[in-house]
């Protein structure tokens, strides 16, 4: 019976903890129109968690709340640990256009616009890198009709390629 109960437990919480530390970010590059977009899937807990550390900002995303005037912290964030440079102009505008939350993330959706032929494109992605040593962040990049997946880490934070 005690043996029953422990198994209860354990499948019960079971999707309240993820001992996997990873990211999920989708470039998608257009050099018709030179509009950049990104999506970022962080989990929403650890993500608050970095944010209060940093910022001293409390977010509510677990509840799904909307950030609100706490989403100056979330793009501060994601400004300092993610960067794009196309033929080496880092991309300094990304503007938020929005946030998608559920119960376990949060996804930010994110546009840049580059009006010249693009050549060659550098990525930095350093997300939750500060807070877990174990971090895996997933790149997925779109150009064109090509599509290309790369892992970095703590010891990989850059991937770099010619288009």
């Amino acid at each position: 019976m005690a043996r029953l109960l422990v198994l209860l437990i354990l499948v019960s919480t079971a999707g309240l903890y993820h001992p996997v530390h990873v990211s999920v970010s989708n470039i998608d590059m257009d050099p018709d129109s030179g509009k950049v977009s990104i999506s970022i899937k962080l989990f929403s807990d650890d993500f608050e968690t970095i944010v209060n550390r940093k910022y001293g900002a409390h977010l509510a995303l677990k509840a799904q709340q909307d950030p609100g005037e706490e989403q100056k912290y979330i793009d501060r964030y994601v400004a300092s640990t993610f960067n794009i440079w196309i033929n080496d102009e880092k991309m300094e505008q990304l503007k938020l256009v929005k946030t998608q939350m559920n119960d376990v993330s949060i996804w930010l959706y994110y546009e840049c616009e580059y009006r010249k032929k693009m050549r060659t494109v550098r990525i930095s992605d350093a997300l939750m890198n500060d807070l877990y040593p174990d971090q895996t962040n997933l790149v997925i990049v779109t150009f064109e009709e090509h599509q290309k997946g790369y892992r970095l880490n703590n010891k990989n934070t850059e991937i770099s390629f010619r288009i």
